[in-house]
């Protein structure tokens, strides 16, 4: 789990004993990167990759028995929204593109304890 691996290599490097930062900050760090305007198509299609991976995180923390997971995507769907209130048009393409319409409904139509 790529992202998993993300937020674990994060948490080992700073040392920190706070699950909430642990969470939380790394997320933080990717919903500024997918902010960010791509400089050129080379970024544009590293962005693209980035959508995919942050999309595809969606269906893994749903499918995760952990007690944060709940939380997490709260986090990770929240993130989608400010993303696209950045840059609209194009932020909304990139994920569509990544097949988070699809995603999202089957995140809101699954049930949670």
């Amino acid at each position: 789990m790529y992202f998993g691996c993300v937020i674990e290599n994060w948490c080992l490097s700073s040392q920190t004993a706070h699950t909430e930062c642990c969470l939380f900050a790394p997320v933080t760090q990717l919903i500024a990167l997918m902010c960010t305007s791509p400089a050129s198509e080379t970024d544009r299609q590293a962005k693209h990759a980035l959508f995919k991976i942050y999309v595809g995180t969606l269906a893994m923390v749903q499918g995760s028995s952990d007690p944060d997971s709940v939380t997490l995507l709260s986090s990770l769907l929240s993130g989608v929204q400010q993303v696209v209130a950045a840059e609209p048009t194009a932020n909304q393409n990139f994920f569509r593109q990544a097949g988070a319409l699809t995603k999202a409904v089957k995140l809101l139509s699954a049930e949670y304890p």
